[in-house]
């Protein structure tokens, strides 16, 4: 489902800003410097793809997604399927889950009860999936932290761009240009800049903190996954094990 917090501070952010300035009489044409864009996203691009590895990269593009679409319901639907599974396991045996595997809604469900099915004992289950967890968990934080890596070059990249404009402002002084082709070259100057703290501090910045609430989400969602997945192991009542996940998710 739809994030609406993302979008909306999204639109809030840039309306404040873009809005404020043309309260103030700057004209939104006197913004939109191709020039001045393609330095700043260029080079704070090129600067991330020389900081992080190749792979973080990649998952960072897959995660994008979950800034704008994600269920933050996942957890109550998750625990009901786990209940239904709980009751199947005490109605016949826990060999009857095998055949619901391959219908279980999220892929760390699916390993852990197979773990279960196959005979491993709870420590076993325990310590394979909470690696898993926490391997996920590092990867997840690595994009996180890219996000917020990139949001402290944009800036400083913008400062590049306006000095390359200021420099190309003075060749053209010391050409013969007038005042007024100085103070408009000026201001396409640091447009640049204005470009990379609107990025970095209304773009990446937030994004990678909230990339790290979807992380510690996410590990509680498995946490809760494996807490079922062991209780059913152990033969617990559906009742106890509805208590025990409850927990991960009560407001």
């Amino acid at each position: 489902m739809l994030d609406i917090a993302t979008v909306a501070g999204l639109v809030i952010g840039f309306v404040a800003v873009f809005g404020g300035g043309m309260i103030e009489g700057v004209h939104l044409s006197a913004l939109m410097q191709p020039t001045a864009f393609m330095i700043v996203a260029g080079g704070t691009a090129g600067a991330l793809l020389v900081s992080t590895p190749l792979d973080t990269v990649s998952l960072g593009a897959k995660l994008f997604k979950d800034l704008f679409l994600f269920n933050l319901n996942q957890m109550e639907e998750l625990s009901k399927v786990i209940l239904n599974y709980a009751e199947v396991a005490r109605r016949e045996s826990i060999l009857a889950l095998e055949k619901m595997i391959a219908d279980a809604p999220h892929p760390f469900l699916q390993r852990a009860l197979r773990c279960a099915v196959d005979g491993y004992d709870p420590e076993t289950i325990s310590d394979v999936m909470e690696a898993e967890m926490s391997i996920t968990e590092e990867r997840e934080t690595n994009v996180a932290k890219m996000f917020e890596g990139a949001g402290g070059y944009a800036p400083t990249i913008g400062i590049i761009g306006a000095v390359l404009g200021l420099i190309h402002v003075m060749n053209g002084l010391a050409r013969g240009g007038g005042t007024d082709e100085l103070g408009s070259g000026i201001a396409v100057a640091f447009v640049a800049t204005i470009y990379g703290l609107v990025i970095a501090n209304l773009i990446l910045i937030p994004f990678g903190s909230k990339l790290k609430t979807r992380a510690a989400y996410n590990k509680r969602l498995k946490q809760m996954m494996l807490a079922g997945v062991l209780g059913i192991v152990h033969g617990l009542n559906p009742r106890v094990i509805e208590e025990r996940i409850k927990c991960y998710y009560a407001k």
